[in-house]
């Protein structure tokens, strides 16, 4: 399989990103945004299909504050992902929450339209650092 294209486009143009660097034989994208975080976005394809966007969050949310996680991640996936892929994801994630696994982290996973397969997962950076978010989206 090939890995879907980057959409710089819709990177280049969101109100949040204030920088970004593009390593298009790699299909990779690091994004600076003005609000201090910072984001990876990887699209791969062998097996599965699909991108991967990860997120160092400045002043995050309580981890246990669900509910703002998912807002993030869909505020992530419209700067990481297509329009039409965002879309899909932000419907899957609007309709569930994110589980506790562990003392300190949040993730869930499941199938959306079509069965793609997406994920989301948050962790702190520790030592007030911050938090990661990831997440994914890909075709079976």
């Amino acid at each position: 399989m090939r890995p879907p294209p980057l959409d710089i486009a819709t990177m280049q143009t969101s109100k949040d990103v204030k920088s970004i660097v593009v390593d298009y034989p790699k299909r990779t994208a690091n994004l600076l945004l003005k609000d201090g975080s910072a984001v990876r976005v990887i699209n791969m394809g062998c097996q599965h299909s699909g991108s991967i966007a990860q997120s160092w969050v400045m002043n995050p949310p309580p981890i246990s504050d669900g509910a703002a996680w998912i807002k993030r991640a869909e505020q992530l996936a419209g700067i990481a992902f297509t329009p039409g892929e965002s879309k899909l994801f932000d419907a899957w994630a609007s309709h569930g929450q994110l589980q506790k696994q562990g003392e300190d982290r949040l993730e869930r996973d499941g199938t959306g339209y079509g069965d793609l397969m997406y994920s989301i997962a948050v962790e702190p950076i520790g030592l007030g650092e911050g938090a990661w978010l990831t997440i994914s989206y890909s075709y079976p």
